[in-house]
C-alpha cells in the first residue's frame, strides 16, 4: 500500500478531502482558504469545539435536504397539500437556524479563516 494510500486509510477525513476538488485558482488569488488549510485549522480545534460544529452541519444538512428534496409528490398525495407544505415550511425554517448558527459557530471558532464576528476575513491579505 503506498503511502499516500495508507494515510488516506488512516484518517477519514483526509478521504473526504481527497474526493473533492482542488481549489479554486480565483479564490487561491484572493487568499481564500483551500481544503488544506481549513482542514488544518479545524484538526487544531478542540474536539468539543469539532463536536459542537458537526453536529450543526448535520442539522443544516438533514433540514436542507428536507426542505429542497425531502418533500416530493408522492408526499403531497399522502400527507395532503396542507401538512406537506408545512412540513417543507418548517425544514427550511430550521435549515435556516442551523445555518446562522453553523456560520457563527465557525467565525468564532476560526477567527483566522472566517475572521472576526460581523468583521470578515481579511481575504488577499496574505
Amino acid at each position: 500500500m503506498s503511502e499516500q494510500l495508507a494515510a488516506l486509510c488512516a484518517d477519514p477525513c483526509l478521504i473526504a478531502t481527497a474526493s473533492r476538488p482542488p481549489h479554486s485558482p480565483v479564490l487561491k488569488g484572493l487568499g481564500v482558504p483551500g481544503p488544506v488549510d481549513l482542514q488544518a485549522a479545524w484538526r487544531g480545534l478542540p474536539i468539543e469545539t469539532r463536536d459542537r460544529i458537526g453536529a450543526i452541519a448535520l442539522e443544516f444538512a438533514l433540514y436542507t435536504i428536507v426542505d429542497c428534496q425531502g418533500v416530493t409528490e408522492n408526499d403531497f398525495e399522502v400527507l395532503g397539500r396542507t401538512k406537506a407544505v408545512a412540513v417543507q415550511a418548517a425544514a427550511e425554517e430550521q435549515s435556516n437556524v442551523a445555518m446562522d448558527d453553523l456560520f457563527n459557530a465557525a467565525e468564532a471558532a476560526l477567527p483566522a479563516v472566517f475572521g472576526r464576528l460581523g468583521g470578515g476575513a481579511e481575504l488577499g491579505r496574505t
